[in-house]
């Protein structure tokens, strides 16, 4: 249907294609993964984030195209500048389950200073859920309690995006 649908699908789909062989498809499934680390690598050199659309075109890159839940962890220095970006759980295709502890480590280990947590809804829809709202609560109260800030949880539906902080959830 489309190019992005050509990156997002797997090597086993991609092989069903007719004139695709195990190579073709290896060599697509790189080129992929080399247009998500040159996006990673672009946010991660390119300075201070400025707005909550800036990490979202990052996170759109990222998550967009998943067939299952997974949560991220951006994770900022005092500058607000990239220090490190990590999936923290990967789910199903409709429940991700977030461990505040886990978060709150992995900012504590990289030294960081603020974190924008994601993760993304396969099924399309932007509306967050009281799950959503519930685990951003629980995710700021366990890095508040090591001094250090939440900026935002995004959520990502294809080519679209959720900033809970633009909407003051």
């Amino acid at each position: 249907g489309s190019i992005k649908q050509v990156f997002d699908a797997d090597i086993e789909a991609l092989k069903k294609i007719k004139g695709i062989s195990e190579h073709t498809a290896l060599l697509i499934s790189c080129f992929s993964r080399f247009a998500k680390m040159y996006s990673y690598m672009e946010i991660k050199e390119g300075g201070q984030l400025s707005s909550p659309k800036s990490v979202a075109d990052y996170l759109i890159s990222q998550l967009g195209g998943e067939k299952n839940e997974k949560f991220y962890a951006v994770l900022l220095n005092s500058g607000n500048k990239v220090i490190e970006c990590l999936e923290i759980e990967k789910g199903t295709v409709n429940k991700s389950i977030v461990f505040p502890r886990k978060v709150a480590q992995a900012a504590l280990s990289y030294n960081a200073s603020a974190v924008i947590i994601a993760h993304n809804h396969p099924g399309g829809t932007l509306k967050p859920s009281q799950n959503d709202i519930d685990a951003t609560t629980a995710v700021k109260n366990a890095l508040h309690a090591v001094d250090v800030s939440l900026l935002d949880h995004i959520i990502v539906a294809g080519k679209n995006y959720l900033s809970l902080k633009e909407y003051n959830l």
